[in-house]
């Protein structure tokens, strides 16, 4: 997703009155953007997309 879908995502997420929870990696952007959510973060795990180590986090509104 490029920042502005991010962006226009996080608008329709804030709205939504259900249980909301969006996984993905810690970045300023989505730092930001769900600053005022919950933040679960798992253990760093190899991702074979970049070689890297990652850290997978789920932000929840709950």
């Amino acid at each position: 997703m490029t920042d502005l879908e991010h962006i226009q995502s996080h608008e329709v997420l804030s709205r939504v009155k259900g249980k909301v929870a969006i996984s993905g990696y810690h970045c300023a952007l989505m730092d930001t953007l769900y600053k005022d959510w919950n933040v679960h973060e798992e253990g760093s795990k190899k991702a074979h997309s970049v070689k890297t180590e990652r850290v997978e986090v789920l932000w929840t509104n709950y």
